[in-house]
């Protein structure tokens, strides 16, 4: 749940997202995207593998989902645009190092 933009987020074992509004069940009309297609919350889906977590960073703007794929991606809520990705690869942790 986000509390601050009135919004519930759930994610199934295939990273379907789902977004609705708490008091109706419907999809919320005070975002600033009218449905998924114009997010980048599909791109989870693509990617064909299951989720490990969703999180939301404290204030609510963004949420931070970790798959099999060992990518995290983060998200901005309002806008549901993908805004970056961190490889948690073995390789790519020691590459940074």
């Amino acid at each position: 749940m986000n509390w601050d933009l009135n919004v519930c987020f759930s994610m199934d074992e295939r990273a379907f997202v789902e977004i609705w509004d708490p008091s109706t069940f419907d999809f919320p009309t005070h975002l600033s995207y009218k449905c998924k297609i114009q997010t980048d919350f599909l791109q989870l889906l693509s990617a064909g593998s299951a989720p490990f977590s969703f999180n939301l960073s404290p204030h609510g703007n963004f949420a931070a989902v970790l798959l099999r794929d060992k990518l995290i991606r983060i998200f901005n809520l309002k806008t549901g645009k993908l805004i970056l990705t961190i490889h948690e690869d073995l390789k790519e942790i020691n590459k940074i190092q």
